[in-house]
């Protein structure tokens, strides 16, 4: 307590008093607003709530991206898509980035400080194929479809499998696949807020994917269910999460690690017309929970508008790593802190799956979304839950475009879309009926793309 004081007092980010063990749980597709410390009316996270009560949890947090791959690639480079490059290629079908090996990453950065790095994936989008395993020890990859993937609790037994031979400190970064479609939770998760509900009659959840469903809203009753069903799945992570705090409390290691909780992107449930996602660039798919638990102060809710850039300098910044060069953003801790001296309140993402390429940007007030094809924005009025659902006022219209666009231009250098260097074509069988089955790509089938042969895949990759 009196070396947080000090810390405090002193002005400079609270850190632990020796390099602590750092845990990332990226829950794919998880919007905060599911979430009960974030005002959600089911209980689907009780454990997660007492978790952010006791550490710092920020109400207004955004990814680099709507969708898995860019985000991704943010979360483990600190760099936004226009500069990593890791994302779907505009105008290009089945063509994506590979991050370059000139990237220095988080962790090859935490390397450099002294940590030993693995991670367990498990979504299609997180494959060595584009490059995401590089500075790894040990990279645990599986692939995924709607209705086949890894669990959530098997994800950490696999990490413990790993971290029982780090002596320390280690960096293990942990993809949860649920809550991604097709919400179809395990026992005793599956049905806790949806038995009874006779929506359940009237839709078949895995053909949800697909693009009719994404301008085509079924009727309420049936959107609930859907979130229902989304919401189950959110209890079985938040059950998952507290059998990882329990383990490492088992052995000995929670008194000195930090754990993140983050996901990749949201989900739609048709606010703006849409569903699923990766589409736009709104709130509900780039809006994101930051959860601090385990050796990190106690700052509670945190308004500030921040982004994943921030996190990963916060992460750089607690385990005394080197910032590689074209890290942008503000430590994470020292906002939290209120000792942050150069924070906009601004977060920008960009990069979407489907349609044209877009970049966007929020602060407290507003969301600017600009669509490179057309060469127009729009402007939405950002609520105090964090949701965009009304048009911004004509008399803000004027001055927060221009404050907004102005951001994107400093980050970005210019407001031109960026298509960046192809790496990764969808070649191999596997993994291009993985993508379909997941709703992310489509057009022909695998055997009629002409692409050189992607790398072979395996499930764990290792680099000594």
């Amino acid at each position: 307590m009196f070396w947080s004081l000090l810390m405090a007092c002193a002005g400079q980010p609270e850190v632990p008093p020796s390099k602590p063990d750092i845990v990332m749980v990226v829950v794919d597709t998880l919007r905060p607003d599911h979430l009960g410390i974030y005002g959600h009316n089911r209980p689907t996270s009780p454990y997660m709530d007492e978790l952010a009560a006791k550490g710092t949890w920020f109400h207004r947090a955004y990814a680099s991206s709507g969708w898995t791959l860019p985000s991704m690639a943010s979360l483990l480079s600190g760099l936004y898509p226009h500069q990593h490059l890791v994302g779907r290629l505009a105008f290009r079908g089945s063509e994506f980035g590979r991050l370059d090996s000139s990237v220095i990453t988080v962790a090859e950065a935490l390397s450099q400080a002294g940590y030993t790095s693995g991670a367990v994936v498990n979504n299609t989008f997180t494959a060595p194929d584009f490059g995401l395993s590089q500075g790894f020890a040990q990279y645990d990859y599986q692939g995924a479809t709607n209705n086949a993937h890894r669990s959530a609790r098997e994800t950490v037994d696999t990490g413990f499998g790993w971290l029982d031979k780090v002596a320390g400190p280690g960096f293990m970064f942990l993809h949860f696949m649920e809550p991604h479609l097709e919400y179809a939770a395990t026992s005793p998760h599956l049905g806790h807020f949806s038995a009874g509900n006779p929506a359940a009659e009237q839709i078949d959840l895995s053909a949800l994917v697909g693009p009719e469903n994404r301008i085509s809203p079924p009727p309420e009753n049936v959107q609930e269910y859907v979130r229902q069903r989304y919401d189950e799945e959110i209890l079985h992570v938040d059950d998952a999460v507290r059998y990882l705090v329990d383990g490492l409390k088992q052995r000995g290691r929670w008194d000195n690690t930090i754990l993140i909780i983050t996901s990749d992107h949201g989900e739609e449930f048709w606010e703006h017309g849409g569903f699923e996602h990766g589409h736009t660039l709104m709130g509900e798919l780039t809006r994101t929970p930051i959860i601090l638990a385990g050796a990190v102060p106690n700052h509670g809710r945190v308004d500030a508008v921040v982004e994943h850039i921030d996190l990963v300098r916060g992460v750089l910044g607690v385990a005394g790593a080197a910032v590689p060069p074209k890290l942008q953003g503000t430590d994470l801790w020292a906002i939290a802190a209120g000792t942050a001296v150069d924070h906009d309140n601004i977060a920008m993402s960009e990069n979407i799956l489907y349609g044209s390429p877009k970049v966007a940007a929020v602060d407290t007030m507003a969301r600017y979304e600009y669509s490179f094809e057309t060469g127009n924005g729009t402007l939405w009025t950002v609520a105090d839950d964090g949701s965009e659902r009304e048009p911004l006022g004509a008399s803000q219209v004027q001055s927060s475009g221009r404050k907004l666009s102005e951001a994107i231009k400093a980050r970005r250098g210019s407001m031109s879309t960026i298509d960046g260097v192809g790496g990764v074509t969808i070649s191999d069988n596997e993994m291009f009926n993985q993508l379909m089955s997941l709703g992310y790509i489509s057009g022909p089938d695998a055997d009629s793309v002409e692409a050189p042969a992607a790398p072979d895949q395996s499930e764990s990759v290792s680099k000594h």
